[in-house]
């Protein structure tokens, strides 16, 4: 044991000289690297005042494995390296070389030497971002874990084909949705929108939320106060309680009324409906998508339909 402990303690810089000079020029290549990471390593003990067996007990190794590494023919990982660095709080990866440490193998007689040779730097590597083309409709939960293990820092672009974008829910189609409410069954709400449930839940899950995405635009663009003071007795007033809520469920009768009565009153605040509100316009979405997938709705459409969302038409 003893003699194993001195042959490890000989790896000074000088001694890696000594060494390396009576090794085949191939040979140096390949320990060089290994050689002044173990003198490094033995100098860091040194440093801290510890032995082989110190280092072993923080690292959970035998100390005949830290033997190994400090003989120097010991291939590193760069794991190795990293725990070493962080049980001793010393950076082990800027180790650098003289030429005097390395000499270059001698030339033959046939070798024209040049007094100034010129120095070749490799070129920087550019950047290559790698595009993985995965059809959302294979993605399973297995599936994107393996992409989330394998690339934990990529981040996800989601390209939509120009044909399938015309396969969307159009604004046309929209409207005539909403034309669909069954005014005939006014006294009760979900009687009203069973018509629109039911055409959106027998249409692709898509269509359900573009059908939320439209209809917040639509609430948005009435989100504002020229037609919050025409809402009848609930009115925004200077100085007065104004609800929040009242608002929005006037905002949802306009749209209800049509497209026509719609494109009116963005021309003219002063149609707004008076004291009249449809707020069941709002559940369609979440009652199409339970109906079609048996799953709660969980979605943030496009624009906020709260009140007061859209600032600019509050100023």
């Amino acid at each position: 044991m003893m003699k194993k402990d001195k042959k490890a303690e000989l790896y000074s810089s000088a001694r890696i000289r000594e060494v390396l000079q009576r090794r085949d020029p191939k040979q140096t290549a390949r320990t060089r690297k290994r050689m002044l990471i173990a003198a490094r390593i033995e100098d860091i003990l040194t440093e801290l005042g510890w032995k082989k067996k110190d280092l072993a007990a923080r690292l959970g190794k035998h100390p005949s494995e830290i033997t190994k590494w400090l003989s120097g023919t010991h291939n590193f990982t760069t794991d190795t390296l990293a725990e070493i660095e962080q049980a001793t709080g010393k950076t082990l990866l800027q180790v650098s070389a003289t030429a005097e440490e390395y000499p270059a193998p001698p030339v033959s007689n046939n070798q024209q030497v040049q007094e100034e040779r010129p120095e070749y730097f490799a070129a920087e590597k550019p950047r290559i971002t790698t595009v993985i083309k995965y059809p959302l409709r294979n993605i399973r939960p297995d599936v994107l874990q393996d992409l989330q293990e394998k690339y934990p820092d990529a981040e996800v672009r989601i390209e939509l084909d120009g044909d399938r974008l015309r396969e969307g829910l159009t604004e046309e189609r929209f409207w005539q949705l909403i034309g669909m409410l069954d005014w005939s069954k006014e006294e009760d709400n979900e009687a009203v929108i069973e018509p629109v449930v039911k055409a959106l839940a027998a249409s692709p899950v898509r269509h359900i939320y573009e059908f939320d995405d439209i209809l917040s635009h639509k609430l948005f663009q009435l989100d504002g106060l020229e037609f919050a003071k025409q809402i009848g007795d609930s009115s925004w007033k200077p100085g007065k309680y104004f609800s929040v809520d009242i608002f929005l469920y006037a905002r949802c009768c306009a749209v209800a009324n049509g497209f026509e009565y719609y494109q009116k009153l963005l021309k003219d605040p002063y149609q707004m409906p008076k004291d009249q509100d449809f707020g069941a316009l709002l559940r369609i979405a979440e009652e199409a998508y339970l109906r079609k997938t048996g799953r709660v709705y969980d979605y943030v459409p496009a624009y906020p339909v709260e009140t007061y969302g859209n600032e600019d038409s509050w100023k």
